[in-house]
């Protein structure tokens, strides 16, 4: 069993998602590579749980569009391995939709050079209740809504860049919530992105689940490369592991078996492979399963994984499953993602001119 079988790996293909209104488009579909906890933290310090964020988006809508609400949506960063769900809380915040006197590439580090005259109040300050966060989502759906007052919306001017100002007065994450909430972000990087989830089965005589340790990465001679492999598993027996384009919800397949990948949509097995006597399978990054430069199309493309081994008397054992989405950018010389943001924390009375500048980073908003 030491001869390896690919089938088709590199005839991946991307998908389309659902159509909700979001910026930076690119994140249409594509989980934040970073994530942002400023704004609604957990601690029982009040200061701490104020915060004052200030994003500009270059929308440069082609007609006037009216806003009537934003929304942002968890980070697939708080799904590792054991955080499937978070508990509904409320915040009480303000927001101000105005103008961008800027582009996001030349946001000023002081607030009040940034928002436009025509600023709108369009949320006073009160508590909105956010809904619990629950499952596995890459992405996951924009649940923190932030509608409007009564009657209030904003229209942008075509070809304009808008400027939102959120206050955030206090949460009751305090001691509900095990962590902060982490926002999904959008980031100018080259980085990709990579988590494990759910929870593998247990072999007879561990202490440990199976576990999988793929990993991938862009290497400094820019290949994107895959490599790693298992561990915990079936000791001396055998493994294959699937990649598809979709996620299950944990089905068992038996004792020891949770389904995390969906098998209808598999673009290929590697293997079979040998486990060694501890239950593990590894490839090098010398030795990988797979590698391509950085062709147009698998910039962005995003895979699930999943280990399935046997014992010698053929009972199955799955690992926890693996999401995995490559760099949108090989690099990011020029480019533009259209996004600035800019924060104070700690501060009371809401008074500082100035905070902390992020050019080509902010929370990912949905607009509706």
């Amino acid at each position: 069993m030491k001869k390896s079988r690919v089938l088709l790996f590199s005839a991946l293909l991307c998908t389309a998602a659902g159509a909700q209104v979001v910026f930076p488009p690119v994140y249409k579909d594509k989980v934040g590579y970073s994530y942002v906890t400023a704004l609604f933290r957990r601690s029982n310090i009040s200061s701490v749980r104020k915060c004052r964020w200030q994003e500009v988006l270059d929308l440069k809508p082609a007609a006037p569009m009216a806003i009537h609400g934003i929304a942002f949506r968890m980070s697939s960063f708080y799904q590792y391995n054991t955080r499937p769900d978070h508990p509904p809380f409320q915040v009480k915040l303000s927001l101000v939709l105005s103008t961008a006197k800027v582009k996001a590439s030349g946001m000023s580090n002081e607030f009040g050079k940034n928002k436009g005259g025509d600023a709108v109040t369009v949320i006073s300050p009160k508590f909105i209740h956010f809904p619990a966060h629950s499952g596995y989502g890459f992405p996951n759906p924009f649940a923190y809504k932030l509608p409007f007052d009564t009657g209030k919306v904003f229209t942008l001017g075509a070809g304009k860049s808008l400027c939102w100002d959120l206050l955030v007065y206090d949460n009751d994450l305090y001691p509900k919530a095990r962590t902060s909430v982490y926002l999904d972000e959008a980031t100018l990087t080259s980085n990709c992105f990579h988590t494990n989830f759910g929870k593998g089965g247990t072999v007879p005589g561990s202490s440990s689940p199976h576990t999988d340790g793929t990993r991938i990465f862009l290497s400094t001679t820019r290949f994107f490369t895959i490599y790693g492999g298992c561990k915990n598993g079936p000791p001396s027996g055998w493994t294959l592991w699937l990649v598809s384009t979709g996620k299950w919800g944990g089905t068992p397949l038996g004792p020891s078996a949770p389904l995390w990948v969906d098998p209808l949509k598999a673009l290929g097995w590697f293997g079979p492979y040998t486990l060694n006597s501890k239950g593990g399978y590894s490839r090098s990054p010398q030795n990988p399963f797979f590698s391509t430069p950085p062709r147009p199309w698998i910039l962005g493309f995003k895979f699930f994984g999943q280990w399935f081994s046997f014992d010698k008397a053929l009972n199955l054992y799955t690992t926890d499953g693996t999401f995995s989405q490559f760099s949108l950018w090989v690099k990011t010389n020029g480019v533009d993602l259209g996004v600035g943001s800019l924060y104070v924390t700690n501060d009371s009375a809401f008074s500082a001119r100035k905070g902390t500048l992020y050019i080509h980073a902010g929370v990912v908003t949905g607009i509706y």
